[in-house]
């Protein structure tokens, strides 16, 4: 498979992202959010991913976090791997297959983040779009895999891309311990399955299977994540979880 052929169709969702990223980012900054070195308090009001309030009645930071940025270097990072790669992964699963694995992949990598840390009692704060970047990767990888078979494609992938996005991020990951490794890796397993199962559903004739293929796919995604959210936590995790609620409350304008 040639990564470097002309895109067939105009990489439209990639670019949504990285704009909707930005002017988050800069609205975040018009805010009082310092763009270096954003305070903890800031990103968890913000809606960054944090065990002991996502996995306690605050699902939705699954989503919020996953398009906000500690600092103008996370952002610049991952803004560049998005442009690197995106449209290369878009290209091939096309728009609608492809923002369904960034969101679904970018959820599992939050909801896997959220329960490792509360497996460490840890309070950590996650944010950033690189479980999303890991996910369309292992998706490209996952969909490479079970498609060539079944389309003679003979040509190896470029590593290239793969090993900007996938590579880097899991190597800063292990030497940093600052980076959400368990999102990278979470969003990485799940774009696999993912990419796969989409690979699967693509050699339906009829675009009325394909869609309810991707459908029931999603669904299914969706709803193991839900099932997840329901599990009642530890007390500790509780606790935390209303420690951080009080500190925030009390931070907040009268």
């Amino acid at each position: 498979m040639n990564l470097q052929r002309p895109f067939s169709r105009l990489p439209l969702v990639s670019f949504i992202l990285i704009l909707v990223n930005v002017l988050l980012f800069v609205f975040e900054l018009t805010r009082g959010v310092s763009a270096l070195k954003p305070a903890t308090a800031d990103m968890i009001g913000w809606g960054a991913n944090v065990a002991a309030l996502t996995l306690n009645g605050d699902g939705w930071r699954l989503l919020s976090s996953m398009f906000l940025h500690i600092g103008l270097i996370h952002i610049a990072f991952n803004m560049y791997m998005l442009f690197a790669f995106g449209p290369l992964v878009e290209d091939r699963f096309g728009s609608a297959r492809f923002i369904l694995v960034y969101f679904l992949s970018g959820l599992f990598g939050s909801l896997v983040s959220a329960e490792w840390h509360a497996s460490q009692n840890q309070v950590v704060v996650a944010a950033g779009a690189s479980g999303a970047l890991m996910g369309i990767s292992g998706a490209y990888v996952g969909h490479w895999l079970v498609a060539r078979g079944r389309e003679g494609m003979q040509e190896e992938l470029n590593m290239r891309p793969l090993a900007q996005t996938i590579g880097l991020n899991l190597v800063l990951g292990f030497i940093n311990p600052g980076v959400d490794n368990a999102c990278h890796v979470g969003g990485l397993i799940s774009g696999v399955v993912l990419g796969g199962a989409f690979a699967l559903g693509s050699f339906e004739r009829s675009k009325l299977k394909r869609v309810v293929a991707s459908t029931v796919i999603s669904v299914l995604s969706l709803g193991v994540i839900y099932a997840v959210l329901q599990r009642p936590t530890t007390p500790e995790m509780q606790l935390l979880g209303d420690e951080i609620r009080d500190m925030q409350a009390a931070r907040a304008p009268q």
